[in-house]
């Protein structure tokens, strides 16, 4: 049973829900912040965020200034410590684990712990708070709920966070939105990376560089990813239609290469996913 409310909270982890993917370690909330020394870190991974006055922050060995609307991740077992250089410190903070957390997080491209600049805090600090709430609740569910809430977290952190002096995620998109729109428009048509890469006045080699930052995939990656989808849509809408047909429809002038690309991606051929989707299989 949890301990009376307060400002902050740890969890009581059962068995079961140590076997779940992810799971909340603990939360804390509006958190006025006491020195910090952990020369063989903590073992849960943990994202605190900064709310008011200022601090000096130890990562590695790497010591930063870090101020309101600025935040660290801490990956398990990192040697780190923090204390306030201007009176008191106010954070919150939210500490996790799980199987999956580690693929997660590098699929957002949080790969090491690091310092972090945050485009909307409150979206953050809103989850935290409800982090809290569900820690501070009696309910025989709640570590299905804060399960949950760890794995959206992790996504908001995709999309609000970026390495301090980086763009963050959405300036990142922000600037190719030219060439998403460009692909939507002429994905039935072959398409270059210098096309693409004029699109927003970069050199193509530049291009590749901020596209795989921003998207997590190689522009072609992406664009056969958007192809396949429209075909798969034309697959279960127009039975009578031939694979050729549609091969060429979304940008491909080979059948089986459209096949081989459509395996890759979906696991299956063409034909069967028509099959699997209209019931025939």
């Amino acid at each position: 049973m949890n301990m009376e409310k307060h400002n902050y909270q740890f969890s009581i982890l059962s068995e079961l829900e140590k076997q779940l993917p992810y799971y909340l370690v603990g939360a804390g909330a509006i958190y006025e912040q006491e020195p910090i020394d952990r020369p063989f870190g903590y073992p849960y991974f943990q994202w605190i965020q900064f709310l008011d006055g200022e601090g000096e922050v130890t990562i590695n060995k790497v010591t930063k200034q870090v101020k309101p609307g600025e935040a660290i991740l801490l990956y398990p077992n990192v040697p780190h410590s923090y204390h306030t250089t201007a009176g008191s410190w106010t954070v919150s903070w939210f500490t996790f684990g799980g199987s999956h957390i580690i693929p997660m997080l590098h699929t957002v491209g949080l790969t090491e712990s690091d310092f972090f600049t945050i485009s909307d805090p409150i979206v953050l600090e809103n989850m935290i708070e409800k982090a809290l709430f569900i820690l501070q609740c009696d309910q025989p569910m709640k570590g299905l709920e804060a399960s949950a809430l760890v794995y959206s977290f992790i996504l908001r952190l995709y999309r609000y966070v970026h390495i301090t002096g980086d763009d963050s995620f959405d300036v990142q998109h922000n600037r190719l939105r030219h060439v998403f729109a460009y692909i939507e428009h002429n994905y039935r048509l072959p398409i270059t990376i210098a096309e693409l890469a004029s699109e927003i006045d970069v050199s193509p080699q530049h291009f590749c560089i901020l596209f795989k930052k921003a998207v997590k995939c190689r522009p072609f990656e992406y664009i056969n990813t958007f192809r396949i989808n429209k075909s798969k849509s034309l697959l279960c809408e127009h039975p009578e239609m031939r694979i050729s047909e549609i091969a060429k429809l979304v940008g491909y002038d080979s059948e089986s290469y459209f096949c081989s690309i459509f395996k890759r991606i979906e696991g299956t051929t063409p034909r069967r996913f028509r099959q699997q989707e209209n019931g025939i299989i």
